[in-house]
């Protein structure tokens, strides 16, 4: 059996962001090609729209989108894993990570259609980014003392999820207006969002730090074969 780390996944979600992000900003900042942006905070949708930093921003944010996915999943399992019957929670774990999925599915759908070449598409992805990985986080959240989870971790969890709520509506309501004073604060409040979902997702280094990936392989005439297990 091959016995793998989850907490990497973490390493791995608080490296790629904090390298990817900044770097198209500076790129874009660098070679200003819209008069629009001069003097205002972009979008990250417009750190992504133009080569070289279209091609950055894409492989970084693509790559942290499957991290995302692989986080979400080892979450659900140690969930699923906690339950011995199918009960409510059992629910909200399995609709909590369809949900996380298609949030993430709509991630890299906002960065393959970027906003310059079909903007309705690049937008409708977006919407389904921030708004299902706000519900993910609110779902998770109201699991977390079923689970038992220390009330530390649970405060910052809750925490994390209402931050996110409050950037989320900084960033769509002010997008309404164009002023550029409006303009800066939505683009700011997609930043801060954007932010505290990655936070929400690196809280999980608590359940991962003690745990672990076993994968073994069977034929299926000889036997089932685990997929999963958590150290005591």
């Amino acid at each position: 059996m091959v016995i793998i780390k989850p907490a990497f996944l973490i390493y791995l979600i608080t490296i790629v962001p904090l390298i990817t992000i900044p770097l198209t900003y500076v790129i874009v900042e660098d070679q200003t090609r819209d008069n629009t942006l001069k003097y205002t905070i972009p979008y990250i949708s417009n750190t992504i729209n133009f080569p070289p930093e279209s091609s950055i921003g894409a492989f970084g944010l693509t790559f942290t989108a499957i991290i995302g996915l692989a986080i979400i999943s080892v979450r659900f399992c140690s969930i699923y894993d906690k339950f011995e019957q199918m009960n409510y929670s059992q629910i909200i774990n399995f609709i909590a990570y369809l949900i996380g999925i298609v949030s993430f599915i709509g991630l890299i759908g906002l960065i393959s259609f970027q906003i310059r070449s079909i903007d309705i598409v690049h937008i409708v992805f977006a919407y389904i980014f921030f708004i299902g990985s706000i519900i993910y986080t609110c779902f998770i959240s109201l699991m977390e003392k079923k689970l038992q989870t220390t009330p530390m971790v649970r405060y910052i969890r809750s925490f994390l999820t209402i931050l996110t709520i409050i950037s989320a509506l900084t960033c769509f309501i002010p997008s309404f207006w164009s002023q550029k004073l409006f303009t800066n604060i939505s683009a700011l409040g997609e930043i801060c969002t954007t932010f505290f979902i990655l936070l929400f997702l690196m809280t999980y280094y608590y359940e991962f730090r003690r745990a672990e990936i076993g994968i073994s392989y069977r034929d299926y005439s000889r036997g089932e074969y685990d997929v999963f297990v958590e150290s005591p």
